[in-house]
């Protein structure tokens, strides 16, 4: 017998080596002056993921560039201070730690998803790209007199494994909704809520066939992270199941 999850396991370079410039300077020194654009956005245009801890500002490429390549003099003009620059370059088991998995392993890899989405789907007309939510105008499941609820595909849960004895990083892709009206998203909370939640009731079926129209527009999907690739070539993992009572212990051994 076997199982399937909606899973996608990183089949590329293992995340080992990683270079990334850490400089001495934090969030307080931000010159206010990137033309309405948050540090984020501003970084995510030039191709460059980024975190702030322990007082460090941290930056890697995320659009297949070295992290030596980086042009640090052109970042650094955002900010009043600008300390002491090195690489420092992280294990396979540093990385995934508890000290910097969350407040810098996921953020970068968070700007970096989001960038290798804008990549892939920037001339597919039809998508709606948000953050790491792609939508499809095309794709309306319920109509409401102006208001339609169109399907997503949300790609913001992002998880680390221990997968062939190696740690390693997985997203586990969601359906998500949203509401339109013409050409714009419903601002009434009430009515965008009310139209999101009729749309999504839907059987185990219909949910899956939903998720697999969209898996299949979104992937496969390579994720760059300086001088590594990650692939996520399958949304879907296979679990042999050799009894049914493992059957809830599924995601308990893998996460």
């Amino acid at each position: 017998m076997e199982e399937f999850m909606n899973l996608a396991i990183n089949g590329g370079d293992i995340l080992n080596s990683i270079p990334i410039w850490k400089i001495e300077t934090t969030r307080q020194y931000l010159k206010q002056i990137l033309n309405g654009k948050t540090l984020r956005m501003h970084l995510l245009d030039k191709g460059i993921a980024h975190s702030f801890y322990k007082g460090f500002l941290w930056i890697i490429p995320i659009n297949g560039k070295e992290t030596d390549e980086l042009d640090l003099k052109g970042i650094s003009e955002n900010f009043l201070k600008w300390g002491k620059e090195q690489i420092c370059e992280f294990n396979n088991n540093e990385f995934f730690s508890e000290e910097f998995w969350y407040p810098l392993g996921i953020v970068i890899l968070r700007d970096a998803i989001s960038y290798a989405l804008r990549a892939k789907l920037k001339d597919e007309r039809n998508l709606i790209i948000n953050v790491r939510n792609v939508y499809d105008k095309k794709q309306i499941i319920y109509e409401r007199g102006y208001s339609y609820v169109i399907l997503g595909l949300s790609l913001n849960k992002i998880l680390r494994i221990k997968h062939l004895n190696l740690n390693n990083v997985c997203i586990c892709p969601e359906i998500v909704y949203e509401c339109y009206n013409l050409t714009s998203i419903v601002r009434d909370r009430f009515e965008r809520q009310r139209n999101i939640l009729v749309a999504s009731r839907c059987n185990s079926r219909e949910y899956y066939r939903r998720l697999s129209l969209m898996i299949g527009k979104v992937f496969p999907l390579d994720v760059k992270l300086a001088n590594k690739t990650l692939k996520f070539n399958s949304a879907f993992y296979t679990i042999p199941m050799k009894e049914d009572r493992i059957r809830q212990e599924g995601l308990r051994k893998w996460f």
